[in-house]
């Protein structure tokens, strides 16, 4: 992408990676699972929310997770440059 460029892709209401929940799989997803949710797992006070990003359904966001998300953001970054 070009400098100051951003992609966004909208996808399905429901979606695996929109762990915000806002409609959009994005930059935003990665960012919030990381710098909210990493580490964060079940019994833990903010697991209902945090429990989205919990990818592999394992009781716990971790590195398993966040690879998993981030790998899927590159992938659709990279097919929007290819369309």
């Amino acid at each position: 992408l070009a400098a100051g460029a951003s992609a966004t892709t909208r996808v399905v209401e429901g979606s695996l990676y929109d762990i915000n929940g806002n409609g959009v799989f994005d930059l935003a997803d990665v960012t919030l699972t990381r710098l909210e949710y990493y580490q964060v797992q079940q019994g833990d006070d903010n697991w209902d929310a945090a429990s989205r990003a919990d990818l592999n359904g394992d009781g716990v966001v971790d590195l398993v997770d966040l690879v998993e998300l981030a790998n899927a953001y590159q992938e659709q970054s990279l097919a929007g440059l290819n369309s």
